[in-house]
């Protein structure tokens, strides 16, 4: 996300792009959270984030501006959403259309942002919008892809953030692996955010 990005309310125009996108892989949609979006509408592209209704109380209200709102669920960008891994975690366990099942060996292949061919694919739900939450057999979120002939194009995947935040550019954050979170934040590692 920018780093000037003020947090905002979003246009009616880019709650309705949000909502056609979520209601395409969830007919519950995005039940208790609130959307926030950062960034002037119509200039670029728009950051969207899913908030909790106190988190967005919060960031709304003016002062000093919160380090960290919610999850970064999509870009709008020349009026097409482009659906982040955040919001499939905000979906997770409630997407019940618009979803491809993968095998083992197309995870694998997935997740190292290559495309799904037609034999990786166990299972298939129509999306009415084209983008496809790609699931494991565990049903446990792996990534985004859309449809390109007989194949699904990785669009984004959970291996992409690993594979991007080694090349070093970006801001610095921390990482705290479960066996630093036992004993102090003190311990973490920096890592680079892509930018």
């Amino acid at each position: 996300m920018p780093d000037k990005a003020v947090l905002r309310r979003c246009t009616r125009e880019e709650l309705d792009l949000i909502r056609s996108e979520v209601l395409c892989h969830s007919s519950g949609g995005l039940v208790g959270l609130d959307v926030l979006c950062a960034g002037a509408p119509g200039s670029g592209c728009v950051e969207v984030l899913a908030v909790h209704p106190s988190a967005s109380a919060e960031a709304l209200g003016g002062g000093r501006p919160p380090f960290l709102a919610g999850v970064h669920a999509a870009r709008i960008c020349g009026g097409r959403v482009e659906p982040l891994m955040g919001l499939l975690s905000t979906l997770w366990g409630g997407i019940d259309r618009g979803y491809l099942i993968i095998d083992e060996r197309a995870e694998a292949v997935f997740l190292y942002g290559r495309d799904v061919l037609p034999r990786g694919v166990i299972r298939r739900s129509p999306s009415p919008c084209g983008t496809y939450a790609v699931l494991n057999r565990r049903r446990e979120p792996l990534g985004w892809a859309r449809r390109r002939g007989r194949v699904y194009a990785n669009l984004v995947d959970a291996g992409w953030y690993l594979r991007s935040g080694l090349r070093g550019r970006g801001r610095p954050l921390c990482l705290i692996t479960a066996q630093d979170s036992a004993n102090t934040a003190s311990r973490a590692r920096p890592i680079h955010a892509p930018t």
